[in-house]
């Protein structure tokens, strides 16, 4: 039930992204209507369970788009989340930009999407 509720929120977000428009550019504050550095940490380390699972779906849906892959499995999705959390709170300075662009810039400078 938990993975098929997960795979329902990365297809709603994949929708909400590829709805979204054209990409940010990586060294300008986000002005789309995708959502903040700032309120992806909030949402990643909040106490409500739909927060974290939002992120997590999102986080996944943002990176499968980019890359042109499939949905990867929960654990793959959960070690995504960790990366860009690791990320976000390396590089407060960032936060007021695009949460898709700086999801993809955390996933792609890491090892888990060199060695999946």
């Amino acid at each position: 039930m938990e993975k098929s509720v997960s795979f329902l929120l990365v297809l709603f977000l994949l929708s909400s992204v590829l709805y979204a428009g054209k990409a940010q550019s990586t060294t300008a504050p986000n002005k789309s209507n995708d959502i903040t550095g700032k309120e992806l940490l909030n949402k990643i380390n909040s106490r409500n369970q739909a927060d974290n699972t939002w992120a997590l779906g999102y986080i996944a849906g943002v990176y499968c788009v980019h890359a042109n892959i499939n949905v990867p499995d929960l654990a793959t999705q959960e070690k995504y989340t960790a990366v860009v959390k690791k990320y976000l709170k390396k590089n407060k300075s960032k936060l007021n930009r695009s949460a898709g662009d700086l999801i993809i810039e955390a996933l792609e400078r890491s090892e888990i999407t060199k060695n999946p």
